[in-house]
């Protein structure tokens, strides 16, 4: 039977700040995977850096039918696993409970819905009076989809509200952050082309 892991991990980073995911999924090969390979994993996947210490969590083997290529390294007389893959395929279908997951900000949450170096789409959620930094993306530009709620963008010198089902296309280099302003939680996609990892600068 095909075994896969799930766990929680926290990673630290020597300039300051950490990232959470909370119950990935992997597909492993045999019973068991040391918590040093698994982030090793995550860390190239999410190609991060100036990464500190590393946490795994909560590790749990599971007996579910395999999703992708396993991550371990009795994989090595396979194919080689493509540096550029994340953590879900394109073949993959895929949902909150299986993407990948992480929080930012005032425990805000993001799911990892794709990332390549050329799109990323994550489904976030911003609880009631939480925003993001000011920052501006150099290469990507985005567009946000409000599923429900309604949210402040704060573009350049424009304060702009958008609410559920409507969206807002954001240029590259533009200066920007989104704020959740009402008394309620706000539920968005964002879509980025290509994606935002090692492009952001906040101000």
């Amino acid at each position: 039977m095909d075994k896969r892991v799930k766990f929680d991990f926290e990673i630290y980073f020597t300039n300051g700040g950490s990232i959470k995911g909370e119950d990935f999924r992997l597909d492993i090969m045999g019973d068991t995977i040391s918590d040093k390979d698994l982030a090793d994993y995550i860390v190239d996947d999410l190609r991060l850096l100036m990464v500190g210490q590393t946490k795994i969590m909560n590790k749990e083997i599971l007996t579910e039918p395999h999703k992708r290529k396993p991550v371990n390294k009795e994989t090595s007389t396979d194919l080689p696993i493509d540096p550029g893959q994340t953590i879900q395929q394109f073949s993959t279908i895929i949902d909150k409970q299986t993407a990948g997951h992480y929080l930012w900000g005032d425990d805000c949450d993001s799911w990892v819905l794709a990332d390549t170096e050329g799109l990323s789409v994550k489904q976030e959620s911003m609880p009631a009076g939480t925003k993001e930094k000011l920052h501006f993306h150099t290469h990507a530009q985005q567009f946000f989809f409000i599923l429900k709620g309604t949210a402040t963008f704060y573009l350049d010198n424009e304060k702009l509200s958008v609410a559920e089902q409507k969206g807002l296309q954001i240029r590259p280099k533009a200066k920007h952050y989104i704020a959740n302003e009402t008394n309620e939680r706000l539920d968005f996609l964002v879509i980025s082309q290509p994606t935002t990892n090692y492009d952001r600068t906040n101000i």
